[in-house]
């Protein structure tokens, strides 16, 4: 057989194997979000749903209902990152979040999967020796841990008590003490 001819056999092989898993999805009704999304600039909504269903893994059980209710949104943080990236660079990350879903044995991709799988699948990711793995591994970490921990909801859950600020901006409070920022003195 001419190598030519093998390579050729790989290929029809590999785009045999995306339609099946494609049509599968589509039967069963997999390719649905499972969460409302926020304005898109960056990322597709099957992009946008893999960053949630990693977000969430990452985070723990509470993360899903915290992004449900709107306390949460790391896809806009994860659109942060990107925007502050060369275009190329957001190509490769697109690249990296479809790998991420389509490197995943069975029909669900990554995210049908349970929580436990995808955590092994996330911790695969953050000790790979490729650096597309660990990169699109990074964003999704950062973007998790930044916009997690800036949302108001979660901070007792964290054992934070809020950023502080310098004291003179608070009534009764000598020039210079850091005091808990009080949010009721300015949000109304």
């Amino acid at each position: 057989m001419k190598r030519r001819d093998l390579l050729k056999g790989g290929l029809a092989l590999a785009g045999l194997l995306a339609v099946t898993k494609a049509g599968g999805r589509w039967l069963i009704g997999a390719e649905t979000p499972p969460l409302p999304l926020p304005t898109l600039r960056f990322l597709s909504e099957r992009q946008a749903s893999i960053v949630v269903a990693a977000a969430c893994a990452m985070v723990g059980p509470q993360a899903e209902a915290d992004y449900a209710a709107g306390d949460w949104d790391p896809v806009t943080d994860f659109e942060g990152l990107l925007d502050g990236m060369a275009a190329d660079q957001r190509d490769l990350a697109a690249t990296g979040l479809h790998l991420l879903e389509e490197w995943t044995f069975g029909l669900t991709g990554f995210s049908g999967q349970d929580r436990a799988t995808q955590l092994d699948i996330l911790a695969a990711w953050r000790t790979s020796e490729n650096p597309l793995q660990l990169s699109i591994w990074g964003l999704i970490h950062a973007a998790t841990t930044s916009s997690y921990g800036k949302a108001r909801v979660t901070w007792d859950r964290l054992g934070y008590g809020g950023p502080c600020v310098p004291s003179g901006e608070h009534k009764g409070r000598p020039p210079g003490q850091l005091a808990a920022f009080e949010w009721d003195e300015v949000v109304p």
